[in-house]
């Protein structure tokens, strides 16, 4: 257990060394003390003090005290920061510097949400979804279009009638949750891809939901649609509470001071995730909410690779590199956008082999390259696989006269040809008249994702205002740079391809898989009441933004209930 000296010590020399508030400083005591006392075999072994009773050492700290008595460091005191073991490292999670070419523990780092924040987070995430429940529910008819209906079995229990009022009245509540993507989805998870449209979407929601059905009740597996529309809604709400839990400690990942038992940073972003504008998308049997938690995985286990790393622990590293690889090439099979998260491993690709061009070879970079690329190529299995799926069913029938278009193309595509012939996707091909109230539409959010992009390349160690992102080295300051930039990269990518290429209007969904943009719309609400009263340093106001995704989750459910676009 730490002793008396060693609080002393921390809430003086360390507080003032790294501009840290007491109850701070007091907290990550109280962090390192529990950990000692639950853990004793692990924690308390070996914890030195550089303070000793050498008297020449005393008298420097003497001379190197400040009038009001409180010890001011200096350089042999940053030496003196608790030496701990490789297991107490390992054990604390802790930001590491190399101080005079040694390692030294400078910030316990707690990667954990706490529970009072995982409370109040359900709670909030319940409350918005009994809101958009009722929404959806109570919307009035079967909808605009009536798809969903077609999908009912012969053989279910459900009498389908010819006129609309009866309709609206057999038709259980749970199709009006299934509207636009939900259709295909719900579908292709009954009875598996049969219509060549059908490949626009990718396999991996249908084969969780399969899974779930046949494995954890299979007597209630019945070839229905109606049982399948269910286990879609329920594990499209599982994964969007996961995302919510998961998104605290990708932040707190990125920026290494563990948060004030006050800060707001972790718990806010995970709060805005819940309000994101996807609004009904992520209620009902559609990808984006399984896309988003795997996407938010990824991201937390490549920036807590780059944290190890940065923590000179190697294999570790590499190991979370490849689990990052693997994650990003499942969500890539839940959705095509997931291939824009191998920027990152190209870019640390580049990098690394630049270092070794110009002559700085080693063991350890030539190992990262190598995991790095194959962490890539796990992202790619995820895009080639179902594509050679494809290939194998519709292409190797030994008829080259039957054979569809894209089978004889240079790189054949199904997801590509399907998107092109069937929606009408590709460069500039959305850029019409008709479609400029979509363009109108998506435009908050494709200014949102670039000014948080531009925001994170130009980021320093004061982004926020609030103590938490503030760091005393600019090592870590370097690293939190490289974080965000790293962030910014797919979702800058995803941007620039909803407006020149895609449906520009599903930005509004595809968006809520990217947490820069989060930390960004937090940091412009801090930043803003830091500097209430004065010129405004923000061309918008963050709290409006807030309003309008709160405003257009709303507006987007109702319309999602009654099949009104925009989908």
């Amino acid at each position: 257990m730490l002793n008396y000296q060693a609080e002393e010590y921390m809430e003086t020399v360390v507080a003032k060394t790294y501009s840290l508030s007491p109850q701070y400083v007091r907290d990550c005591i109280s962090c390192i003390r529990g950990i000692s006392e639950h853990d004793r075999p692990v924690a308390t072994a070996h914890r030195v003090l550089s303070r000793d009773n050498d008297s020449s050492r005393n008298t420097s700290r003497n001379s190197n005290s400040d009038s009001d008595g409180v010890h001011t460091p200096d350089e042999t005191d940053s030496e003196a920061v608790c030496v701990l073991s490789e297991v107490e490292k390992n054990t604390f999670k802790s930001s590491m510097l190399r101080v005079n070419g040694e390692e030294k523990i400078l910030l316990p780092h707690r990667n954990f949400i706490q529970w009072q924040d995982i409370r109040l987070l359900v709670v909030l995430f319940c409350i918005w979804k009994v809101l958009l429940f009722s929404i959806i529910v109570l919307a009035p008819g079967p909808g605009y279009d009536t798809s969903s209906t077609l999908l009912v079995d012969a053989g279910s229990s459900v009498v389908l009638a010819k006129q609309t009022q009866q309709v609206a009245t057999s038709v259980p509540l749970v199709w009006k949750f299934v509207r636009w993507d939900a259709i295909y989805f719900t579908q292709i998870t009954r009875r598996g891809y049969v219509f060549e449209q059908e490949w626009a979407f990718g396999p991996g929601f249908p084969t969780v939901v399969g899974w779930l059905q046949r494995g954890l009740f299979p007597d209630w597996f019945r070839d229905n649609v109606l049982e399948t529309a269910i286990f879609g809604v329920a594990l499209s709400n599982l994964c969007h509470l996961l995302s919510v839990l998961l998104l605290p400690s990708l932040t707190m990942t990125v920026f290494s001071k563990s948060p004030q038992s006050g800060s707001s940073l972790p718990r806010a972003v995970a709060a805005l995730h819940i309000i994101n504008p996807a609004g009904g998308f992520l209620l009902s049997p559609c990808s984006e909410a399984l896309f988003s938690f795997l996407n938010f995985l990824g991201f937390h286990l490549y920036l807590k690779a780059l944290r190890i790393q940065y923590q000179k622990r190697a294999i570790s590293a590499e190991v979370h590199c490849l689990a990052a690889g693997a994650v990003f090439g499942l969500a890539t099979t839940v959705r095509s956008n997931g291939l824009l998260s191998g920027a990152l491993f190209l870019y640390d690709a580049t990098v690394t082999a630049r270092h070794l061009l110009s002559g700085n070879l080693s063991v350890e970079r030539f190992r990262r390259l190598i995991v790095v690329g194959i962490g890539g190529c796990l992202i790619a299995l995820g895009a080639i696989l179902p594509q050679f799926r494809a290939y194998v069913r519709y292409c190797n029938l030994g008829l080259p006269d039957d054979l569809r278009p894209w089978c004889n193309e240079y790189v054949p595509s199904i997801y590509a040809w399907v998107q092109r012939h069937y929606w009408n996707v590709g460069l500039f091909r959305y850029w019409t008249v008709s479609n400029i109230p979509l363009f109108l539409l998506a435009a908050p959010t494709i200014f949102i994702l670039y000014k948080s992009a531009i925001w994170a390349w130009r980021h320093d160690s004061d982004a926020l205002q609030d103590g938490t992102i503030r760091t005393a080295r600019s090592t870590e300051s370097d690293f939190q740079r490289g974080c965000l930039r790293r962030l910014a990269t797919p979702q800058a990518m995803l941007a620039l391809l909803a407006l020149l290429s895609y449906h520009v209007q599903i930005i509004t969904r595809l968006s809520s898989a990217y947490p820069l943009w989060y930390i960004w719309l937090y940091s412009s609400i801090r930043a803003a009441a830091g500097h209430k009263g004065r010129v405004k340093s923000h061309p918008i106001d963050p709290q409006t933004v807030v309003r309008w995704m709160v405003v257009y989750a709303v507006v987007q459910a109702t319309l999602y209930a009654s099949f009104l676009p925009p989908a």
